[in-house]
């Protein structure tokens, strides 16, 4: 899934922001905190990335630069 434009370290740094940004956008909804392997990627794009976690996909905005990676969920009411 890593597309071919982001090195390793980038890429792991990537997805890791991305799940940690699916927690914090959960937090209040969920009654445990999950595991990290609880969150899988299922695809990414130039600019997002597709999560899943307990059935639920959620799409994740992100931008990377070679100093910055900030990744964004936003959750429906």
């Amino acid at each position: 899934l890593r597309p071919p434009t982001l090195s390793f370290a980038a890429f792991l740094t990537l997805v890791f922001s991305g799940k940690e940004a699916v927690y914090k956008a959960l937090s209040t909804q969920l009654e445990t905190v999950p595991a990290f392997l609880d969150v899988a990627l299922v695809n990414i794009t130039a600019n997002n990335m597709q999560m899943i976690l307990q059935g639920q996909t959620l799409t994740v905005l992100y931008m990377l630069t070679a100093t910055e990676c900030v990744t964004l969920v936003a959750i429906g009411k």
